[in-house]
């Protein structure tokens, strides 16, 4: 077969839809004059159908414009082709996406023109480029589409970059284009027509244009003879000025072949990119479910693993594989170390305490933190000796004392169990948070099992604390005062403001009620406030005559760290009588002592006097009093309550009461019940007492009614 055999062959050996059309003189769209099958079967017509229609009728109307756009400028430019994409339309209507390449002929004799175009359905191609998480094999499909167009133009056309070469079927070269000879053999002048495919793959391997031939140039040559023999080519070449080309062939039904390779390196680039990208989009997404699952600090699972898996276990109980257990953990003085020692301390507490608990837990267990201080062991058993066992190990784990810089201190925990059968599937959390509160409060570092009755008391609970809510809304707390008299004269020299709360159906109820529970409803701190300025609104309204008592507040470890603090310290200080906080005993055992000495420097600054509460229910040194040197210390009751009938008890205060006038701070004796506690604590020398003896804790009103009288501005008022 000649050359002029296989291009005139060439539009009915095409699988592609091919048509050609003229141009008239003077005429602006050319008509169809030929077409193959493929092209009928394209566009749904015939050749009577087709053949003298103008080719803009092929198309959409109303994208037409698309298409001249495309068009215009390559005629105009006087471009041997072209390459479009458009809207084309079927005789039945549908409208489809086609990518079309052109073909222009020089005008003849009259003025017209042929064009010969080859069309290519592309609309599935454009709905998969939609679909971006598809972008990779897209692309692949794109360019495998791009290529095979290319190499059946190739054999009409010689205006291609890339190297093309048809072979017959007994190998030897029937054509190949101007890009060939360079590209392939590093030199200008083509081999000639007849050439068997194995010389010119031999002066290939020698040409130096093959990055893979170096140094290896006869396997080389016997791998590509190879690769050619057995079937065709489909593979990508790098060449040493380190372009990548796609060779792939396609033979025809009379055995030649069309060899054509075609520039890929951006998309090679590109496709490396897009593998990097999703390696990368792969690990974080990796890192994404990894945090989804687990907590940042400690590196437990989460509570939503937690939830995930406890609904698997569940699922896995109902088939009766064994029991199951919910282990609720909190730690018991967590709060209190966050607020003294700061977040790095607590921090360092969290972590500490989960690689306990991973420690005492088993490989098949769920350990999660759930938030906060809170921990919880998802654990399957099934003797209950061994789940005893377990919970005895962490409470025991949590016990230890934790190094923090150079501090000791311990955290302590409490454990909440429940479990089947005992608790149902679907309230085993329920049921262990119940459990856990009862271990709080139930004195703490303990592990408490869940029982059924429980319950009633989790709802009476619950009901106190919405019904607290309901009180602080309603204003419903006030302070209530405890007189301090002087041991010698008798004389009212302070009050003691005590919280109340005044419920409309149950009265005045005292704090050992409430406290706990408005202090688990992060409310403390807001009652502590309204009862401090309450407090002094009511004493500053009344006179008091030559007495002028003071008031005295106790505050918190958390009230003293607090921001607030300062702002009611000014407060205090601009009071016309005095003003005291009082800060239980165990607050000078706190790991940060420097900052508790700064606070208490600034309370002073402020003009607030400082008063140690409870002294004597701790382990306060004499060093710490010298240390922190309060205006005024107050016995704790349950020594001051045995001195009238025995002499050591009575001994022990009076060594008190010595020792804090040796270091210049006043003593308060409180817990005064009797006259003989009067009688015995001024002889000793106590500076004031405070007890049921001179009053219960008492509303203002009758704290004026037995002490004051009113302010010359109240009475105007």
């Amino acid at each position: 077969m000649k050359l002029d055999d296989i291009i005139s062959n060439f539009a009915r050996l095409s699988l592609d839809a091919i048509s050609i059309g003229y141009c008239p003189p003077g005429e602006t769209w050319a008509r169809h004059v030929w077409s193959n099958a493929a092209f009928r079967d394209l566009f749904g017509a015939s050749d009577i159908d087709i053949v003298g229609r103008r080719v803009e009728l092929m198309f959409d109307p109303d994208t037409l414009d698309e298409l001249v756009a495309q068009v215009r400028p390559a005629i105009q430019n006087g471009d041997d082709s072209v390459q479009v994409e458009a809207w084309a339309r079927r005789l039945d209507g549908r409208r489809f996406r086609v990518n079309a390449n052109i073909i222009f002929f020089p005008s003849d004799e009259e003025g017209g023109r042929f064009s010969a175009a080859v069309y290519r359905d592309v609309t599935a191609l454009r709905e998969q480029d939609r679909a971006a998480q598809q972008a990779l094999v897209e692309r692949e499909a794109l360019a495998g589409e791009v290529l095979a167009l290319q190499n059946r133009l190739m054999s009409a056309i010689n205006t291609l970059p890339g190297p093309l070469a048809i072979w017959d079927k007994d190998f030897r070269l029937v054509v190949c284009n101007s890009a060939f000879a360079p590209r392939i053999l590093g030199q200008s002048v083509p081999p000639s027509v007849g050439t068997l495919v194995d010389d010119v793959i031999r002066q290939a391997s020698t040409s130096g244009m093959f990055a893979d031939a170096i140094g290896r140039e006869a396997d080389w040559l016997e791998e590509s003879l190879a690769d050619l023999r057995d079937g065709g080519i489909n593979n990508r070449t790098r060449y040493t000025d380190g372009r990548i080309f796609q060779a792939e062939s396609t033979q025809s039904e009379n055995g030649d072949m069309l060899i054509l390779s075609t520039d890929v390196t951006e998309f090679v680039e590109q496709e490396e990119m897009l593998k990097v990208y999703a390696a990368e989009l792969e690990k974080i997404n990796g890192e994404m479910e990894y945090k989804a699952f687990h907590d940042d600090l400690t590196g437990l699972k989460n509570r939503r693993y937690l939830t995930e898996r406890l609904a698997e276990t569940m699922a896995d109980r109902a088939e009766g594989r064994g029991e199951l257990a919910i282990l609720q953990i909190d730690l018991d003085r967590f709060k209190q170390i966050n607020d003294t020692l700061g977040h790095a301390a607590g921090d360092h507490v969290l972590k500490e305490v989960a690689d306990r608990l991973a420690r005492c837990v088993g490989p098949e267990d769920v350990l999660a933190r759930a938030g906060g201080d809170e921990f919880v062991v998802l654990v399957r058993f099934t003797e209950i000796e061994d789940l005893r066992a377990l919970a005895d190990r962490i409470v025991a784990a949590l016990a230890e004392p934790v190094h923090y810089r150079d501090a000791e201190f311990r955290a302590g925990g409490s454990v909440g169990v429940a479990h089947t059968p005992v608790s149902d599937l679907d309230t085993l959390l329920t049921g262990a948070d119940v459990a856990l509160y009862r271990a709080k409060d139930t004195g703490r570092g303990r592990a408490v099992y869940f029982e059924t009755r429980d319950l009633d008391y989790m709802r009476e609970h619950k009901a106190l604390a919405d019904d607290i809510l309901r009180g602080l809304d309603a204003d419903e707390f006030e302070p209530w005062f405890q007189p301090q008299i002087d041991a010698v004269t008798g004389r009212l020299v302070g009050l003691e403001a005590l919280v109340r709360w005044n419920h409309p159906t149950r009265g005045v109820l005292p704090p050992g009620v409430f406290l706990e529970t408005a202090d688990e409803l992060g409310r403390l701190a807001e009652i502590d406030n309204r009862m401090f300025r309450k407090a002094m609104e009511l004493r500053r309204s009344h006179d008091f005559g030559d007495e002028m008592p003071g008031l005295s507040f106790n505050i918190s470890t958390y009230s003293l760290m607090s921001d607030d603090l300062s702002g009611l310290a000014r407060e205090a200080g601009r009071a016309p009588f005095e003003v005291a906080f009082e800060l239980l005993e165990t607050i000078y055992l706190e790991e940060n002592a420097d900052a508790i000495l700064l606070r208490l420097d600034a309370l002073r600054d402020a003009g607030v006097t400082v008063e140690m509460d409870d002294f004597g229910s701790g382990r306060a040194s004499v060093v710490a009093l010298q240390q922190l040197a309060p205006d005024r210390m107050k016995i704790d009751r349950r020594l001051v309550a045995p001195i009238v009938a025995s002499e050591q008890s009575c001994a022990l205060v009076r060594s008190i009461v010595d020792i804090g006038h040796a270091l210049g701070i006043k003593v308060t004796a409180e817990g005064v019940e009797t006259e003989q506690h009067v009688e015995v604590l001024r002889e000793i020398g106590c500076d004031r007492l405070q007890g049921y003896h001179i009053s219960k804790p008492i509303s203002f009103d009758d704290v004026i009614a037995r002490y004051g009288r009113p302010t010359a501005q109240a009475a105007a008022t």
